[in-house]
């Protein structure tokens, strides 16, 4: 950082203590030129910031085009090979007297709730189950940000790693949109249901097979898909609380044929790691 003038005379003085003469400072001048250092420090600090911001805001870009780009796309796949509906937009009202409505691209519904703040769901994947009540999914949203951010960017491919833990997103959708009232589920443990399907992908020999298949970023994926729902799933698992009957919840580990044994346990330590590093809540 460059030196005021006076500051620099001050300390020419002190260092070679000759040649200085009579400085004739008052109190005034010194406070001045100390102030203007402080703006100078000021002005720097806020250089700082803002390229900070813009290189944040070039994240979160990227972010967004991810999710109007690949990830919509890979939503849209999937929905046409289950054979489900893709919906742009899904309102739902607010929780009352036991009944919320539900507006599917104009098209609304009425169905029980036992809670919900209500809020707006874009890009989804409708279905309806025997009474003809519709739910939705979006599968794998794991904020890219934070995938950017994190540094998961440099070594993962999120599409092809999406594929993989696709039924394990769609189960926690649906836990966080229904298991309330109609299984009574907390948040928690729609949450660690999650972290049990993801350990079982991530250990699972067919998986493991793969040819791209690396282990240690399989983990830290799954941890940071796990953490991103304990830090920001609160404001999700509030919006719906409505009684659908969705097809019944069947853990990875059975659908991959795994005993408790073989399930990973270190995916919870990764995500311990992770929070050591970074707040997630304090990224968006």
């Amino acid at each position: 950082m460059r030196l005021s003038p006076l500051i620099a005379r001050l300390c020419a003085c002190t260092v070679l203590m000759t040649g200085c003469g009579q400085l004739n400072l008052s109190t005034d001048d010194v406070l001045d030129d100390v102030k203007g250092g402080a703006e100078q420090v000021k002005e720097g600090a806020s250089d700082a910031l803002g390229d900070l911001s813009d290189s944040f805001d070039e994240a979160l870009d990227a972010a967004n085009d991810y999710i109007e780009g690949p990830q919509l796309e890979q939503r849209r796949h999937h929905c046409d090979r289950d054979k489900g509906t893709w919906v742009e937009r899904v309102e739902i009202s607010p929780c009352r007297d036991g009944e919320a409505t539900l507006n599917f691209d104009g098209a609304e519904e009425v169905q029980r709730c036992g809670s919900g703040e209500g809020g707006v769901q874009t890009f989804q994947c409708m279905f309806r189950d025997a009474q003809g009540r519709a739910y939705f999914n979006d599968g794998p949203s794991t904020p890219p940000s934070l995938q950017t951010l994190s540094g998961l960017h440099q070594d993962l491919d999120l599409g092809r790693w999406a594929e993989l833990f696709w039924d394990a997103a769609v189960n926690h959708d649906y836990c966080y949109h229904h298991n309330g009232i109609t299984r009574q589920l907390s948040q928690r443990d729609c949450d660690v249901q999650m972290l049990q399907d993801l350990s079982a992908v991530c250990a699972a020999p067919q998986v493991q097979a793969i040819s791209w298949f690396e282990e240690d970023t399989c983990r830290r994926h799954a941890a940071l898909a796990y953490l991103s729902v304990r830090a920001y799933g609160e404001d999700n698992f509030v919006v719906q609380n409505t009684e659908v009957n969705y097809p019944l919840y069947q853990p990875m580990q059975e659908k991959l044929g795994l005993s408790p044994q073989d399930i990973d346990g270190r995916i919870q330590q990764e995500a311990d790691k992770m929070l050591e590093s970074w707040d997630p809540r304090g990224l968006l």
